[in-house]
């Protein structure tokens, strides 16, 4: 993990430096890290709250999870985006919505700017 911070930093720096940038910037590094883009990255009108989904999430793929309501299989990736808030010294959240594996429609993320 700390090879992927060491790659992914510099260029998150570079462009990022307001909350709002991050958009952009995580969907970058979630292709790199996935080989693949979200399909839908949204920034709210305020500009402090992120929301990713992906249909297609690499983390869920073939997995069904039927006894477990409440579980967040791929919550690996909120953990990914609340570091980086954390780096870049930014007070916020992270967490998963939906997810696949437990029959939504689509994995989501929301990023959210503390008060």
């Amino acid at each position: 993990m700390a090879n992927i911070f060491s790659w992914i930093m510099p260029r998150i720096r570079e462009h990022a430096t307001e909350f709002h940038e991050f958009g952009g910037t995580l969907q970058l590094a979630y292709k790199v890290n996935s080989g693949q883009e979200f399909t839908l990255a949204w920034v709210s009108d305020d500009k402090r709250t992120i929301k990713f989904s992906d249909d297609n999430c690499p983390l869920c793929e073939g997995v069904e999870i039927t006894d477990m309501p409440g579980l967040q299989y791929c919550n690996l990736i909120s953990g990914v985006f609340k570091a980086v808030l954390d780096l870049r010294g930014f007070d916020g959240v992270a967490y998963q919505e939906s997810c696949k594996a437990l029959g939504d429609g689509t994995c989501t993320w929301i990023i959210k700017l503390r008060d």
